[in-house]
């Protein structure tokens, strides 16, 4: 079944929430943000309906459970037809990193002198003990790219977060994405379906850091109705990288001051 809402309130939409053990991902359409209007130049077969779509996530973590990978996807399809819906033409970030966080790590062997008939010497071993130790580097990252359903059009982003250690420092604020849609319809665009998909992995330390696995299943449905604006959105769409950019760069820099700055990247 579908939760719905229609285009013409400004109200921010829950587009669902999953718990991984004690922790919990929020999925949201930051409404108050979506832009509706036309994208391309004013010669056929352009202007093409589009939609200009912003996400909010949250990563919610208590001290003893951290999130090592998370995915969310978003798959955009219409209410008769799963198979096919608007066309993804754009989304960001594609690729946000945290900043290095140094690890030590050791590694050592045991050796022992095993004597054999005749007085050759040779090793075994469980004896003579060395060690080394070196430091890495590691950091958390959040990608997104777009996937196809059945092998048609893009109709699919896929959100993922990795934090290789579960230090949680890429969870103490929201991140914020974007997709850029297609829409069909004429005179007005039809109405679609966003279903989110949640899955991940979990750390905890009441289990002695162990792993956890959570399997991907659908959380929410829900039915957007677009607006029917005609205004050229071109402007936000060729500045999306730049916007999300700067956004996820606010969230860095506001409330805690452990958090971290994180570097976005967009393919050309």
């Amino acid at each position: 079944m579908y939760s719905s809402y229609s285009s013409y309130y400004s109200r921010d939409q829950s587009l669902g929430q999953r718990s991984l053990g004690k922790a919990q991902i929020q999925c949201s359409l930051l409404k108050s943000r979506t832009r509706w209007g036309t994208i391309g130049q004013a010669t056929p077969p352009s202007p093409h309906k589009a939609g200009l779509l912003y996400f909010q996530m949250n990563f919610i973590q208590p001290d003893t459970y951290s999130l090592r990978h998370v995915t969310v996807s978003m798959e955009f399809c219409t209410p008769t037809d799963p198979g096919c819906g608007p066309f993804v033409q754009k989304h960001a970030p594609e690729r946000m990193f945290g900043q290095a966080q140094e690890r030590n790590n050791a590694k050592g062997k045991e050796l022992s002198p095993e004597i054999d008939v005749g007085g050759i010497v040779g090793v075994k071993l469980g004896g003579v003990h060395s060690s080394s130790e070196y430091t890495s580097e590691e950091r958390w990252s959040f990608t997104g790219h777009r996937q196809a359903v059945n092998q048609q059009d893009y109709t699919q982003v896929l959100w993922k977060l990795e934090d290789p250690q579960a230090q949680g420092r890429s969870t103490e604020r929201p991140i914020t994405t974007a997709a850029v849609l297609l829409l069909e319809g004429d005179p007005a665009p039809k109405p679609f379906v966003v279903k989110v998909n949640i899955d991940g992995k979990l750390k905890s330390k009441l289990h002695k850091w162990r792993i956890f696995d959570i399997r991907s299943r659908t959380i929410q449905s829900t039915e957007i109705t677009p607006g029917t604006s005609a205004s050229d959105i071109s402007n936000f769409v060729d500045g999306l990288a730049a916007a999300i950019e700067e956004e996820n760069l606010l969230h860095a820099t506001t409330g805690k001051t452990q958090y971290d700055h994180p570097r976005v990247y967009t393919e050309c």
